[in-house]
């Protein structure tokens, strides 16, 4: 009993410490996704510069907007149903909607080595820039090349390559990144 009231107290005690981090993180997520540098070591510069991004909510969407270096840049925070489980991700976008910024992935249960490797920064690097064409706009996904292809290296193709041996997942952020982008041009042409 008393072991058990013991860890109650801890766990009370810590609640401030975890609901800090979990901000932090989440202002590490969107910060990235907006391609805005920040030392990943200085609390104080993470919430200096995520205080300077604006948070919205439009239609149960959670959305960011921010100036920088003159271009009103967009992200949203979204989900999607990956092999394993939810995939939760913030995704940049440029000024006109039309070329992803970046990509951060908050919370994923996929397979390590395989479906988890959506975390590494190679995969997402590939967004940054990404060409996003009108059929995206019209209902269909953004283009998935074979792994290994090297077609997020050309930025105006509309495609981003697999994670090999994970389809489904890649199949997922396919879609989780294309319905992203419909939902953010939908929010900035209501605005």
């Amino acid at each position: 009993y008393k072991r058990q009231l013991l860890l109650a107290f801890a766990n009370i005690g810590t609640l401030d410490i975890v609901e800090e981090n979990n901000q932090l993180a989440s202002a590490r997520a969107v910060l990235s996704a907006l391609s805005i540098s920040y030392d990943p070591l200085d609390r104080q510069d993470i919430f200096a510069k995520y205080d300077a991004v604006e948070e919205n909510v439009t239609d149960g969407m959670t959305w960011y907007e921010t100036n920088n270096g003159g271009e009103t840049l967009y992200a949203l925070r979204t989900n999607g149903a990956g092999l394993w489980g939810n995939i939760e991700v913030v995704i940049g976008f440029n000024q006109e909607v039309d070329r992803y910024v970046g990509l951060e992935i908050i919370e994923q249960n996929e397979t390590p080595g395989l479906g988890g490797r959506i975390t590494e920064d190679w995969y997402k690097e590939q967004f940054a820039g990404q060409f996003i064409p009108d059929a995206v706009f019209a209902g269909e996904d953004i283009g998935l090349a074979s792994a290994g292809t090297g077609a997020a290296e050309d930025k105006d193709d509309a495609q981003v390559d697999a994670v090999t041996g994970a389809t489904r997942t890649s199949e997922a952020m396919k879609g989780i990144v294309s319905s992203a982008a419909r939902d953010m041009k939908n929010i900035v042409g209501g605005l």
